[in-house]
């Protein structure tokens, strides 16, 4: 049931990643933003208030997949109304789609070395350790992904901008964005890293309602990536938002792999 439900979510995000392409081709990418954010939003305070009223994990998965399915119909609504498409396999080309295919293999690239590099540490962490390795590391994780969320929507609000700046030549509106994106990802995750610090196991523990799960070196290993992605990603996003990501894209990819061989080599 669980794992139908997480191939649920796959495909619903990549509908709703699809959606966020075609609003962004649009120039109108604010209102994918918009819908975007009050999924998330909703998302979380279904999650926070049912492990706070100890609501069963089925029930929560269901609440989630519930959030979402509402939130891509109601993004595909929106862009029926406000693009005028006609969002049905009839009206698929096939020889557009296979041209659209080549250059969209990139984009693919990133997330799913993103995908690899996320899931071989729980594979390993298994092997060496056991389940109750990957129960702590895996909800450190999710507490620390709310830091990623909030470090995404700038992310999202940036990239339009940078493409739109990049069609005109604007180079000097580049740099300004790319410097005042990255100060203000790198403030927000120092201050997330730092409540993380001071609150973090408290949050931790009224989630989990288990003390022993909350590991110190293991929270400043998480803060510290989420540190560094805010000085990394901001230039990745710039390459994604002009499409020349290509070889960047590769190296992840061949990077996470190779990665993934040595920790399946080392258990």
């Amino acid at each position: 049931m669980l794992f139908t439900l997480l191939a649920l979510q796959i495909f619903i995000g990549t509908q709703n990643n699809l959606l966020t392409g075609i609003f962004r081709a649009a120039n109108k990418n604010s209102k994918a933003i918009n819908i975007d954010n009050a999924i998330r939003i909703t998302e979380y305070a279904v999650i926070v208030s049912g492990a706070l009223l100890g609501v069963q994990l089925l029930a929560l998965v269901l609440g989630t997949v519930a959030v979402k399915i509402v939130g891509l119909i109601a993004k595909a609504w929106r862009a029926q109304i406000a693009l005028r498409l006609d969002l049905s396999l009839g009206s698929v080309n096939g020889q557009e789609l296979i041209r659209m295919t080549r250059p969209s293999i990139a984009f693919t690239m990133m997330p799913l070395s993103n995908a690899i590099m996320g899931q071989a540490p729980v594979i390993v962490a298994n092997s060496l350790l056991g389940p109750p390795a990957v129960i702590a590391f895996t909800t450190l994780r999710t507490l620390f992904g709310f830091g990623r969320s909030l470090l995404d929507i700038i992310y999202r609000s940036m990239w339009p901008e940078v493409t739109n700046a990049y069609a005109v030549n604007n180079l000097p509106a580049i740099w300004v964005l790319y410097r005042s994106t990255m100060r203000s990802a790198l403030f927000i995750s120092a201050l997330f890293v730092i409540s993380m610090a001071l609150l973090g196991s408290t949050a931790h523990e009224i989630w989990t309602k288990d003390a022993s799960l909350w590991n110190n070196n293991l929270a400043a290993m998480i803060g510290a990536a989420v540190l560094a992605s805010s000085i990394s990603v901001p230039a990745i996003v710039i390459l994604q938002a002009i499409n020349q990501h290509k070889r960047l894209a590769l190296v992840a990819l061949v990077g996470a792999l190779v990665t993934s061989l040595i920790m399946a080599l080392a258990v």
